[in-house]
């Protein structure tokens, strides 16, 4: 449904900006270029499976698009059990799916649409089984957190809050201390599990600080962003463009 909804765009060409700077930062990683020359705009994990892509089936733009469409699909399936868990009703699910089917994510984003899902999967089955949490559940959403880090940072950050909540939810379910180890070492233990290989990858390339740098940067980001939302909301003034050749349209203030 992807491929038929974006049809015209499969033709379209090498675009210079989304999936184009995709192909080519994957590219040149594929090349064996040190991921501190390229500008890496998201998390590294997301263009070093473009890359492990083309060393697999070769170079080919069209091979990037496919990937795009499969990380839609992966979320549309997110979507359905997350709704399914949340319902309990499959036909309910099923109709809500249809939303996001009819009308796909824009390809070069879908990671957005598949972070979230994947930590509200995992996170999602924890609070429907809120008294009878195991430490795989947690293990689970631990995973899909580290994911997250790795793909776009600031989606980790935040569903790092509701999985803490979900957790301590969960002990106090139970009054066993030793019922919170269990769930927070497993939870933790896995997301570092599923950090190892990136972060061994990163040291034996010469990378870890551009890795460690974007973890860290982002939440003066998120902060700069969420004062920039407010200051906005108070004034009623939307911030300018950054240069005055921008071509952005400019926006009414939110009310």
């Amino acid at each position: 449904l992807s491929a038929l909804y974006y049809g015209l765009y499969l033709n379209i060409g090498f675009s210079a900006a989304d999936d184009g700077n995709y192909a080519q930062i994957a590219y040149e990683l594929y090349l064996g270029r040190a991921p501190e020359a390229v500008a890496i705009n998201y998390g590294i994990l997301w263009f070093k499976i473009g890359e492990g892509l083309f060393h697999v089936f070769g170079v080919n733009y069209v091979l990037v698009k496919i990937f795009f469409f499969a990380v839609i699909a992966a979320t549309n399936i997110l979507i359905f059990y997350t709704i399914n868990v949340m319902s309990g009703s499959r036909l309910f699910a099923l109709t809500m799916t249809a939303v996001p089917l009819i009308v796909p994510a824009f390809p070069a984003t879908a990671f957005y649409g598949f972070c979230i899902l994947l930590n509200a999967a995992a996170q999602m089955r924890i609070a429907a089984k809120i008294t009878r949490v195991t430490w795989i559940d947690a293990a689970i959403a631990g995973a899909a957190l580290s994911l997250s880090f790795q793909i776009r940072p600031d989606f980790g950050y935040i569903w790092t809050v509701p999985l803490t909540l979900l957790l301590l939810a969960a002990t106090f379910k139970s009054s066993s201390t030793h019922r919170t180890w269990e769930l927070f070492g497993a939870a933790i233990a896995a997301f570092f599990i599923v950090q190892a290989p990136l972060l061994v990858s990163a040291m034996n390339g010469g990378y870890a600080g551009l890795v460690l740098q974007q973890y860290m940067s982002y939440p003066a980001t998120m902060v700069d962003y969420a004062l920039s939302g407010v200051r906005a909301l108070i004034s009623g003034n939307v911030a300018q463009p950054d240069s005055a050749g921008s071509t952005s349209l400019q926006r009414p203030g939110l009310t």
